[in-house]
Order: C-alpha cells, then sequence, then structure tokens
C-alpha cells in the first residue's frame, strides 16, 4: 500500500491503553487498547504498530562487575540514590527485540470475539518471525533502530553508553562527554571539590586520588581514553591508559607544561563520546507476532481491542548484559508509556458486510532435553495444529528471560561449554536433526554438521564451520532466501542461535497433528536440565468478520 496516495487520507490514531503502564504500574494487569472504526474509515493492521518509552539507567555498586574486582553478592549499593547513564564498562543495555521481551500473550478481539492469538512465548515467536520474514537489509538499516533488532550485543552496548561509539561499518569519536564522578564516601563530586584531589606520578605515570572524598576510580566507571583534568578548563589533562585500583590509574600527559605532582583538585573527567550513542531512554516500535498484523487489506465497521499481558519479570527479561544483574540492585528499567498507533484510511465501505481473513498464526510449545552423552540422541513427539503449514525448531533454556545473560530473543543453552570452550553455544554445534510431520520427514537426507569456534589461538587449535548448510536450508524453506534484500547473515544467525525450519505445505485436507523430532549434537556434551527443545507451528486460521451497520455481529474463526 503506497501511503502518498492523497485518495487514501491515511492518519494513525493514538489510542492509549486503559489504564496507567508507567514506572511500576506496568506489570499490574493486563493492558487494554480499545478502539473503534466506523463512517467511511477502515483499519490497516500491517501498517499499525506500539511505540514503547523506555529508559535504562545504572546503579553505583561497590565495583564495577568488569573491573577485576568481585562485588558482593548481588551488588551492594554505594548510594541508593544515585542512577546515572551505563558506560561501556557496565556492560549493560536493552535485550535484542526489546519490545517483544515485555509480554508473554497476546490477543486482537473483534466484537469482543478472538480472531488472533498467541497464548504463550511472545519473545521467540517474535524474534523468529523477523528472521524468517524480514530480509536482512531490513534489518540492518530498519529494524536496528526500530525494534531494536540487533544481536550483536557490542552495537547495543555502544548505543547506550555515554562513552559508546557508533559503529556499522567503523568508528567515529568526535567529542567528549562528562563523567559522574562518585567518590569512596558515595557522593558525587562537584566541580573544584576540595576533597577531591588527585596528583600525578611523572615515574610511574600514575595518577593517585586523595582527599577527605576520593574519587573511586571503580564506581565512577572510568575507562581508557578518558580525560582527567585537574584544577580548571585550562588545568593539566591525563589521558586514563588502564584503570589499576579504585585510587589509581595509569594515564599518559597531554599537555606536559604544566605537570602536577602534589594533590589538587579535580576539575572533571571527559569520556569519548560520539552523538550518535548515549541513549539510554529511547522509543521502540513493538509489533505483536500475531497473524492479523500482517494483513494488508482494510478492515470496517466494528469495535477492536488488543490485549497485551506483561511479563512480572519484564525488568529482567528486557535486559541483557554479560553478567548476571539485578534489576532494581543494579539498574533500574522503567517504562515510561505504551501507545498504540492504528492506521486508518478513509475508504469508500459498505456499512454491512463480510470481511474475510486468512492469517498464519504461531503456536510455541516445548519439551525437556535430557543429558546428551557422546553420539546421544533424542526423538521428541509434539501435537500441533492440523493446519500447520511450516514448523521451526530451536533449543533454548528456560532461564531465558529470567537472567540478564540469557535474553529470551535469543536461543542459548543454560551451558555455554563446547567440549570445555567457554563461551560457545552448543546449540550451534548440532550434528544431526529430521522432523516427521504428516507422513514426510525432513530433511530425507540425514546429514552431519557441526560448528566449533577457535578456543586457544594456538596454530594447533581449528575452528571449524560445518553449519553453513543449516541456515541456508532454513531461508530456503523459509523463502526469504529470494529476497532482493538478502536474508539474515550467518553471523546473525550464530549470535543469535540456530533455528531450523521447515516447510510442510501440503494438502489441506490432510489433518495431521502429530509431529516427531529426532535431534543429536556433536561431542560428548552435557545438556543443561533447563534446555528445552521448542517447536514452532506455523498455522493457518481462516476468521470472517460480520458486520451491520458499523457494527460486528459475529465472528467466526476455523484452523484450516
Amino acid at each position: 500500500m503506497n501511503l502518498q496516495d492523497r485518495e487514501l487520507e491515511v492518519n494513525f490514531r493514538e489510542i492509549t491503553c486503559k489504564r496507567s503502564v508507567a514506572q511500576s504500574a506496568f506489570a499490574q494487569g493486563v493492558q487494554d487498547f480499545d478502539f473503534s472504526i466506523s463512517g467511511n474509515h477502515a483499519f490497516i493492521p500491517s501498517l499499525s504498530y506500539f511505540v514503547i518509552t523506555a529508559t535504562l539507567t545504572t546503579n553505583v555498586r561497590d565495583a564495577p562487575i568488569n573491573s577485576g574486582v568481585a562485588p558482593t553478592a548481588g551488588g551492594v549499593l554505594v548510594s541508593p540514590t544515585v542512577s546515572r547513564v551505563p558506560y561501556m564498562s557496565d556492560e549493560i543495555t536493552f535485550a535484542d527485540h526489546f519490545g517483544s521481551c515485555l509480554y508473554n500473550n497476546c490477543f486482537f478481539r473483534a466484537g469482543n470475539s478472538d480472531v488472533s492469538t498467541i497464548m504463550q512465548y511472545i519473545p521467540q515467536a517474535a524474534v523468529l518471525k523477523t528472521r524468517l520474514d524480514k530480509s536482512g537489509a531490513w534489518c540492518k538499516y530498519i529494524g536496528r533502530d526500530l525494534n531494536q533488532d540487533d544481536p550483536d550485543i557490542t552495537r547495543r552496548f555502544n548505543k547506550v553508553s555515554l562513552d559508546g561509539t557508533f559503529h556499522e561499518d567503523g568508528i567515529n569519536t568526535k567529542n567528549f562527554n562528562q563523567r559522574a564522578l562518585l567518590t569512596t564516601t558515595g557522593l558525587v563530586v562537584p566541580l573544584l571539590n576540595p576533597a577531591a584531589l588527585a596528583a600525578y606520578d611523572p615515574v610511574t605515570q600514575v595518577l593517585t586520588f586523595s582527599g577527605a572524598s576520593a574519587v573511586d576510580a571503580l564506581t565512577s566507571a572510568i575507562a581508557e581514553n578518558d580525560q582527567i583534568q585537574l584544577i580548571s578548563a585550562t588545568g593539566p589533562i591525563y589521558q586514563v591508559v588502564s584503570v589499576l585500583t579504585g585510587l589509581t590509574v595509569l594515564v599518559r600527559p597531554l599537555n606536559g607544561a604544566n605537570l602536577v605532582q602534589t594533590p589538587v583538585q579535580i576539575f572533571q573527567d571527559l569520556a569519548p563520546a560520539d552523538p550518535r550513542c548515549g541513549f539510554n531512554s529511547t522509543q521502540i516500535v513493538f509489533q505483536p507476532p500475531l497473524g492479523i498484523f500482517s494483513t494488508v487489506n482494510p478492515i470496517s465497521g466494528g469495535d477492536f481491542k488488543i490485549t497485551l499481558n506483561p511479563n512480572p519479570n519484564y525488568a529482567t527479561a528486557g535486559v541483557q548484559s554479560n553478567y548476571a544483574l539485578k534489576a532494581g540492585i543494579d539498574y533500574n528499567l522503567t517504562i515510561s508509556n505504551v501507545l498504540f498507533y492504528a492506521c486508518q484510511i478513509r475508504s469508500q465501505v459498505s456499512p454491512s458486510g463480510i470481511i474475510p481473513l486468512s492469517l498464519l498464526e504461531m503456536q510455541v510449545v516445548n519439551k525437556s532435553l535430557s543429558g546428551i552423552g557422546s553420539g546421544g540422541t533424542q526423538n521428541i513427539d509434539f501435537t500441533v495444529p492440523p493446519s500447520t503449514l511450516a514448523l521451526t525448531v530451536f533449543v533454548q533454556s528456560t532461564k531465558a528471560g529470567t537472567v540478564t545473560t540469557l535474553a529470551p530473543t535469543q536461543f542459548y543453552s543454560a551451558s555455554n561449554t563446547l567440549n570445555n570452550i567457554t563461551d560457545a553455544n552448543i546449540v550451534n554445534n548440532i550434528q544431526y536433526i529430521q522432523v516427521t510431520y504428516g507422513s514426510i520427514t525432513k530433511t530425507q537426507t540425514l546429514y552431519s554438521s557441526e560448528y566449533k569456534p577457535l578456543s586457544t589461538g594456538l596454530i594447533t587449535d581449528g575452528g571449524v564451520n560445518y553449519n553453513i548448510q543449516r541456515w541456508l536450508q532454513s531461508i530456503q524453506y523459509s523463502g526469504i532466501i529470494t529476497n532482493d534484500g538478502g536474508a539474515e547473515s550467518h553471523q546473525n544467525y550464530l549470535d543469535r542461535g540456530n533455528y531450523w525450519h521447515f516447510d510442510f505445505s501440503r494438502d489441506k485436507n490432510d489433518t495431521s497433528s502429530y509431529v516427531n523430532v529426532q535431534i543429536a549434537f556433536n561431542g560428548n556434551q552435557i545438556i543443561d536440565p533447563t534446555d528445552q527443545l521448542f517447536v514452532v507451528a506455523h498455522y493457518s486460521r481462516q476468521a470472517e468478520i460480520q458486520y451491520e451497520n458499523g457494527f460486528i455481529t459475529a465472528v467466526t474463526t476455523v484452523n484450516r
């Protein structure tokens, strides 16, 4: 649909939730968005969306998590009143595909009858829908900013951090931002505070903090390349090489003509900053993974409702870090507002009639995996809707979304160990998989695959990537391989975790609902007890909305 067509008179109506969704109220019950379409107007679901306004801040701890100093369990607050913009050293950001991580299920209703639904696992379904349907170009140039749809956690760290640097094809640093300096007593250091001092040793090239309220280099998140200036705006400047302890940093003088070897007042600490980074308060567009949101045809006449059920653990599920952080202790995730924008056009419509809808819905089901040793194989059975047209399989820990190290939108095992190689996702190291549905088995050839990244960097070590065919087969079955904008890159496929997609298009009279998955992983691997095998059924649902004089009188749905 061309929105530049003047005859359409396109308008986006802002719909507010029937209750408050701000801050602590966000998870207090379902969120209902009601709206009506009447007169010569029609609703375009595919162009409609939610806008979520969110802010991520970090709280000052007894030690930054990557400082080499182990913080106490859960992280002790230096000051419960001090929250700040994240720095790169905090290694915290919004979760991949952020909006979907905030909710558990969703319903689209017409005339109080369910038309399009997803009952559970919205984050997994939503990110999978994007991976299967959206082109690589869309994800790179639109999805990253629109939906926080980005598997690269480093890029997302930079995006929210005050000292982040933009990187897509390179790095650009243009100016500096001032850090908040925290003292050992938990106080913010104002400019020229006489109780916060520093002195430079030209022999060791160490800058030492002192004074009644000495700056704590750890809680202040002082990092490499910071510029610490003493006395005044024209005073000596020292560039940080590395943080040694809470009171010492290794530096190099930038204006050596005025070095200070006796304690003097600290003027400021400037962190390298890119004007395209540091956005810890942002708006994110979200479309629930409902079949109705793929409908481009106008829907007219009646009252409609979208119901979102928030995840009570949203403050953890919506944040991602390399470390297990605690919401409300290490950081705060605040939702300011959620608004729905319904795309409405002026259209010549009959006051009475029937609107047929052909929807492709998603149902996510899962079962536990047992421990797998060398050569271990598992056969697991599932039941799916009889109108299923395609199946997607992946493995994920049930811890996903309950800890900040495992985002619900990324398919990872809780045991990130592959043959004693740390930080490798064993989900990517599949040996073989076959899926049987409706008496058809795919793939017919039980071919092997393997994925083992470099571990030691030694010349005797080797990396193995025999995972390419798994990626190719999935984007072939989804049809995205022929898209002019390309498909999800192989690196993104690995970063988010493998999925295995199979097309089972068949005669509509075939009402099979039994699915068998046979799967094995390489090597002597022990699957974590929390790891589950997920099957996503992409099934057809037909709906008819009958309306008279602008009111919905009947809704009929059937899975076929």
